[in-house]
């Protein structure tokens, strides 16, 4: 019988002791020197039927080996079996101990687990619930961008100064402390005449009253806010020089049948209102459950810290490195087959986006086996369902996909998930927008 123990390294690692007796090590050895008996042919003796001395001369190291390997193997599986509680989700890391004929044979298996959470008060967590209603005011904004994406541009006749509203056409140049700097030349830039950031936005209101011909000198500082605080230029301030060459006009189509038609929103001003309704419903609602399942989960990560296993995260972090390869590859973005997670200039992040995916979905396990959040074959059913509608695919084809063997575990885990969130959701805390923004 083997004698081991269970060492608890950390809340997701676990060192297993094995010893095994003399004479079970040397059982295996009788048995290995038998097998490669059967298997060897040795000049002089039939097949089988050579003496133990000449196997031992020739043998002994691989007979040695042989028989290790067959007892690490099967006294980790009966440790297995007699501690159903050590569920590994890793293979060993064995570290044998020295052989020495005669003596016990012992050695250590490290392996990662799974944590075993227990989760605090799941009760309160701050929520601030966006409104996910469409107003016909956020349709309205959304027909102005395809006018104005529609819309043509005349050069301005009948006047030389520059009016709010008017598109310019100007040379520039700029110098920070009387040096120029990167960026800070451009010929025949296209600058729209209202409130806005010069650089950054192509927009200004300094050059309204300009004459076609003159130029202006400006001051524009490089707000940190916008490059950020290690940017060379950031709260920088440079002086522009600024020449007028040309105004042009933009003519807005009218919101009619016609704009609908080419904007491919539909055939009528009615029909393309529904779909832009349609649409950004959908787009709203996604985006109100994403900001609600991040908060929630904020909550539950700073109220329940857990380590995680290093293998679960190195296994996301090469599922999402794939995933991002793949969609490169799609948007036809070259990606050499030479890239790989290890050497990409985005492994850190990645792994670091990889651990907290991987954090999240322990903590909604754990919230949907504390909680008893079982998932029925009605629950399944209706998910299809909402599915099958939102996707606009045939409901049997759904099923035949996501009830696949391969599927079904991923589709079960993902309700299980949504289930957990929902209840969450319902035992939140709900805060003021003004409160939830100064948080």
């Amino acid at each position: 019988m083997t004698k081991f123990s269970v060492e608890e390294v950390s809340s997701v690692e676990r060192c297993i002791h094995v010893e095994l007796a003399p004479e079970e090590v040397q059982g295996a050895i009788e048995q290995a020197y038998r097998r490669i008996n059967a298997s060897v042919s040795i000049p002089g003796f039939r097949k089988g039927k050579a003496p133990r001395r000449r196997l031992e001369a020739l043998y002994k190291g691989r007979a040695i080996a042989d028989a290790l390997e067959s007892l690490l193997q099967a006294s980790y599986e009966e440790v297995l079996s007699k501690t159903p509680d050590l569920q590994p989700i890793t293979m060993p890391r064995v570290v044998p101990e020295e052989f020495k004929e005669g003596a016990p044979f012992s050695y250590k298996a490290t392996v990662e687990v799974r944590p075993a959470i227990t989760l605090s008060n799941l009760d309160g967590l701050q929520l601030h619930k966006h409104s996910a209603e469409v107003t016909d005011e956020m349709i309205d904004k959304v027909i102005e961008r395809v006018r104005l994406s529609l819309a043509k541009e005349e050069a301005v006749e009948g006047r030389e100064n520059a009016e709010a509203g008017d598109i310019a056409v100007v040379d520039f140049s700029g110098t920070i402390d009387g040096k120029p700097f990167e960026g800070g030349v451009e010929k025949d830039a296209r600058v729209e005449l209202v409130a806005g950031d010069f650089m950054r936005e192509g927009r200004t209101d300094a050059l309204v009253g300009q004459k076609i011909g003159e130029t202006r000198e400006i001051a524009y500082t490089f707000l940190k806010e916008h490059l950020g605080e290690e940017h060379a230029l950031a709260d920088k301030t440079a002086n522009l020089s600024i020449t007028l060459k040309a105004l042009k006009t933009r003519h807005l189509p009218d919101v009619d049948d016609a704009l609908a038609k080419a904007s491919n929103l539909g055939d009528t001003v009615d029909a393309m209102r529904q779909k832009l309704h349609r649409d950004m419903s959908a787009q709203v609602k996604s985006d109100v459950a994403r900001h609600t399942r991040e908060q929630l989960l904020k909550g539950l990560r700073e109220r329940n810290p857990i380590q995680v296993p290093a293998s679960m995260v190195e296994n996301m972090a090469r599922r999402i490195f794939h995933d991002l390869k793949e969609r490169m590859a799609q948007q036809g973005i070259p990606v050499s087959d030479k890239m790989t997670l290890d050497n990409s200039p985005m492994a850190a992040q990645l792994r670091e986006r990889a651990e907290q995916d991987v954090r999240d979905a322990l903590l909604l396990d754990a919230v949907a086996t504390q909680e008893k959040l079982d998932i029925s074959d009605a629950d399944l059913e209706e998910k299809l369902k909402v599915m099958a509608e939102e996707s606009n695919l045939p409901i049997e084809l759904l099923r035949g996909y996501m009830m696949s063997p391969n599927s079904k575990p991923a589709f079960i885990a993902q309700l299980r998930e949504e289930k957990a969130l929902a209840l969450l959701e319902s035992k939140a805390a709900l805060v003021d927008a003004c409160e939830h923004d100064h948080d």
